[in-house]
């Protein structure tokens, strides 16, 4: 603790205190800027984390939108499957029922 010289009439030293004065006002402005400092890094990190955060959103967005693309194009292709099975069947169908015609006819005009 700085202690000041009694050795005016009216009380401490004006040297011992203006030093002081002085000194602590230094200090106290280099406090303010240190503070002011570090007040604008901290709004520096948080626009910067602001914005790679808004950049994941942006890439889980992407990455959820792609992948319900995906399974949408998979349940498509099934689809597409399932009807491509379906009319196979209908036209060995339709075949296997001409085939059938053609036999008959075959066998009418071997008759004949």
């Amino acid at each position: 603790m700085k202690k000041f010289r009694n050795e005016e009439k009216n009380g401490y030293n004006k040297d011992d205190v203006n030093q002081f004065v002085s000194y602590v006002t230094l200090e106290f402005d280099k406090l303010v800027q240190m503070i002011n400092s570090q007040r604008n890094e901290i709004n520096e990190l948080r626009q910067e984390l602001f914005l790679k955060n808004k950049d994941n959103t942006i890439i889980e967005n992407a990455k959820t939108y792609a992948s319900q693309i995906i399974n949408d194009a998979l349940i498509r292709a099934n689809n597409m499957e399932e009807n491509k099975n379906n009319i196979k069947k209908e036209l060995e169908e339709i075949i296997k029922k001409q085939q059938s015609i053609l036999n008959e006819l075959d066998y009418d005009n071997d008759e004949q």
